[in-house]
């Protein structure tokens, strides 16, 4: 009976197997990962960045991280973040804190032990018009579909991670361009629609004509008609059903695009002798577990204000110019 068993047991797998019942589905794990990624309220992430340059025997290195909580529900957004940069083999390290409501728009960001602050109220019913629409777009296009329609293909390889689902996901070159090409006349459409509301009729003819230059740009035009020359892949790891960990080589993007920057031929020949490579991950973790959390007092009373940016800098000139400045 035991063997009986044992050859059902074998014949059955097999039949499985033959039937594509036991196939995998790369495509719909990918799917749902996505899906239930994007619905999860809160979060906690860690994103690095590594840049290397080599040139005639010179390297220069630049490395970031990034690393902090985010939660957003109840229509508003919090992130809270420590960062940090080494540069030339200088260290820069800092927080920062975003607070968004439907009334409210709050950016905190430190900086050489100093705090500074971006604030601008939030017009509601401009705010709940948004909103609205953005509901609208989302029920109309899933988010899963829209990014599911640049995958080119998806496949499942070996992980290098236990616990961990590995897909490598390559996204199509020209609808990405595609996409990028619509998105900036979308820009330009909506500045046109918009720029009335600015109110200067000096302001809107400089922006006007700054657009222009832009628009008549080799580099530009050069970057609009095809800013990718090869597809993007992507190597993503999920894990409990969520897309927990995700890497890629910056490299060859960031080569293709400068190979698209119009340089004078000595200036080319330098840019060619460059050995470039640059690579980033995000891992994110703890979805739905952050604990509610507020912008400190202490970072409140001791933020600069910094709304008004040019006001700012004009008011520091003149404390130098008066000698105020320590």
């Amino acid at each position: 009976m035991k063997k009986c068993f044992k050859y059902l047991t074998i014949l059955f797998a097999f039949l499985l197997v033959i039937t594509g019942c036991g196939k995998k589905d790369p495509k719909g794990t990918f799917e749902k990962a996505v899906d239930k990624t994007s619905k999860a309220d809160s979060f906690h992430q860690k994103a690095n960045l590594d840049l290397g340059m080599t040139a005639e025997g010179m390297q220069v290195n630049y490395a970031g991280t990034l690393e902090g909580d985010v939660i957003a529900k109840d229509d508003s957004f919090k992130a809270h973040y420590n960062y940090s940069l080494t540069i030339y083999g200088f260290g820069i390290k800092g927080e920062i804190y975003a607070d968004i409501n439907k009334s409210n728009l709050a950016l905190y960001i430190q900086s050489s032990g100093k705090w500074y602050k971006v604030e601008q109220p939030i017009d509601s019913a401009k705010y709940e018009e948004i909103k609205a629409e953005l509901e609208k777009t989302m029920k109309e296009n899933d988010s899963t579909k829209e990014l599911l329609k640049y995958a080119k293909e998806v496949k499942e390889v070996k992980s290098d991670k236990k616990g961990y689902t590995k897909l490598s996901v390559v996204f199509d070159k020209d609808k990405l361009n595609d996409e990028f090409k619509k998105g900036f006349e979308k820009a330009l459409e909506e500045y046109s629609k918009n720029k009335e509301q600015i109110g200067d009729a000096e302001k809107v003819n400089e922006v006007d004509e700054a657009l222009k230059e832009i628009e008549e740009n080799e580099t530009y035009k050069s970057i609009k008609d095809g800013m990718l020359s090869e597809d993007i892949k992507l190597d993503l790891y999920v894990k409990d059903g969520y897309i927990s960990y995700f890497e890629y080589d910056l490299t060859s993007l960031i080569k293709n695009i400068l190979n698209k920057v119009k340089l004078p031929d000595e200036a080319k020949a330098e840019f060619d002798k460059l050995n470039l490579s640059a690579k980033a991950s995000v891992e994110l973790s703890n979805f739905n577990g952050v604990k509610d959390f507020e912008v400190p007092s202490d970072v409140k009373e001791s933020a600069i204000d910094y709304t008004n940016a040019n006001e700012y800098t004009q008011n520091k000139i003149n404390e130098l110019d008066n000698g105020e400045v320590e």
